[in-house]
């Protein structure tokens, strides 16, 4: 026999889930063959090693912990509400400070209207938004020129 054939079968021999004919054919080969004892010995050690991993082992602490939380759990309510107070002020703060700016921003705009002719043509050479961009100058100076 083959060992190669036999490495599915060494798997379940060692889960003893392996059929009777096949079991005697196994282990006549096992008495010949000590690298599948071996290999065999290797399955047996990890499957016991995996069924120890797998056993829960509760925690002794946590009940004391669950019910000692359980019972200061009104403190724990207060705690919160100390925490909300600054991230309510902050909020309170910036929706103040949004709404200042809007108001600011409207009494501006009031403000604009009542210039003279002479104040907004001079407010229009400051604002550089409605300024004409450096390249387009140059561009149409260039343009001028050449003609």
């Amino acid at each position: 026999m083959k060992c190669k054939n036999l490495n599915s079968d060494l798997i379940l021999y060692a889960e003893n889930t392996l059929p009777a004919g096949r079991k005697a054919r196994l282990d006549s080969h096992l008495e010949e063959c000590s690298d599948c004892r071996e290999f065999l010995s290797f399955i047996r050690d990890s499957l016991i090693t995996i069924e120890k991993e797998r056993e829960i082992r509760p925690n002794q602490f946590l009940f004391t912990r669950v019910m000692a939380g359980l019972e200061s759990g009104k403190q724990h309510t207060k705690s919160h509400s100390k925490k909300l107070i600054p991230a309510f002020a902050f909020s309170a703060i910036l929706v103040a400070a949004v709404i200042g700016g809007i108001n600011l921003g409207k009494l501006y705009s009031l403000r604009s209207s009542a210039y003279s002719d002479d104040l907004k043509e001079e407010i229009g050479y400051l604002d550089d938004i409605k300024q004409e961009p450096i390249e387009i100058f140059f561009l149409t100076s260039n343009s001028e020129s050449d003609e």
